[in-house]
């Protein structure tokens, strides 16, 4: 039964993020959508950030804590969070991450967004920042319309990945949970990389608001040097979103073009942080994965152009999505 003033989840996973956190979770406390549930969703957090989230909860009775006693992973404590959506009458469902910061209206932009409009997800434009600069997104650009067509625009499957800048539609989630999990492999990175574009072929239309909504915090020179090799869990995610594209009928598609050039981005971006001693296998492995890629019809070409460009590079970053 639809309400005047539905219920919305958010979900915070928690971890190790004491410094940044409680100016986290006070966006979320002073939002203009007052009928919200903040579940967060300690991962095993080392630091004093399970008392910081424990305070919130004491002093506001919107604010639900989870703690996962060991560190399972991002991808682990979003699905925490989502099962414990699904036990709630709440009508949307929104992420932010533990170091992000919300604009006041955040909840409210996105749910005026989505109720207008049959879509089960919406997406917003966000801001990534850290303490030297800002960057808007400019994601959607000049697009016309408040609702896209997934299958008349392949170039939403290059836009950010991230759950955080999303509402979604308990119902919509609830019907489709067992593909629209996060992954739980141990040490990966961007445990949202299927589920996004599992997300985008599912919804097949999502509604846009173009306000930003979200602050995205950046770290300079942030590394991946780590003492196991995060190159399987990342392949793992690659190999299963080629699969969903597969099976959808999506195989030499712009949307899988677009998708694999998404992954050409992330291979650079991996390469610039990860540790050494890693760099010759994972190289050899994504190699592989463009190959196959390529003989779809996937990829074209110029992911051969990979080893020059490697030697050059000196920056990374995305592009807009729409012209």
């Amino acid at each position: 039964m639809v309400t005047a003033t539905p219920l919305i989840c958010v979900i915070v996973p928690i971890y190790n993020s004491e410094k940044y956190l409680k100016d986290t979770l006070s966006t979320l406390k002073i939002q203009t959508y007052k009928n919200i549930r903040v579940i967060m969703v300690n991962d095993g957090s080392t630091d004093n950030s399970a008392e910081i989230a424990l305070q919130f909860a004491d002093n506001d009775a919107r604010f639900v804590y989870i703690d996962h006693t060991v560190n399972r992973g991002s991808g682990a404590a979003y699905n925490t969070g989502l099962a414990a959506a699904y036990d709630t009458e709440c009508e949307y469902i929104c992420f932010l991450d533990n170091d992000d910061l919300a604009e006041a209206f955040m909840v409210k932009s996105l749910y005026d967004t989505i109720r207008v409009t049959d879509a089960p997800v919406a997406f917003c434009e966000y801001m990534s920042f850290n303490e030297q600069e800002n960057k808007p997104s400019n994601i959607f650009g000049a697009t016309k319309g408040t609702v896209l067509e997934v299958r008349d625009s392949p170039r939403l499957f290059h836009t950010a990945a991230q759950p955080w800048n999303k509402i979604y539609r308990t119902e919509f989630m609830r019907e489709n949970k067992d593909t629209l999990r996060f992954a739980e492999r141990a040490g990966l990175q961007y445990a949202d990389t299927s589920f996004f574009v599992k997300l985008l072929l599912t919804a097949e239309h999502i509604a846009i608001c173009p306000k930003r909504l979200v602050y995205y915090r950046i770290y300079a020179g942030q590394s991946m040097q780590t003492s196991k090799d995060p190159t399987d869990p990342l392949l793992d995610e690659l190999w299963e979103t080629a699969k969903f594209l597969t099976e959808k009928g999506f195989d030499g598609t712009p949307h899988a073009l677009c998708t694999n050039y998404r992954f050409v981005l992330l291979y650079f971006f991996f390469l610039s942080k990860l540790a050494d001693e890693y760099k010759a296998r994972y190289k050899n492995l994504m190699r592989r994965y463009f190959a196959d890629q390529t003989g779809k019809g996937n990829l074209d070409e110029n992911w051969r152009t990979l080893q020059l460009y490697e030697e050059n590079q000196t920056t990374w970053e995305t592009e807009r999505v729409f012209d």
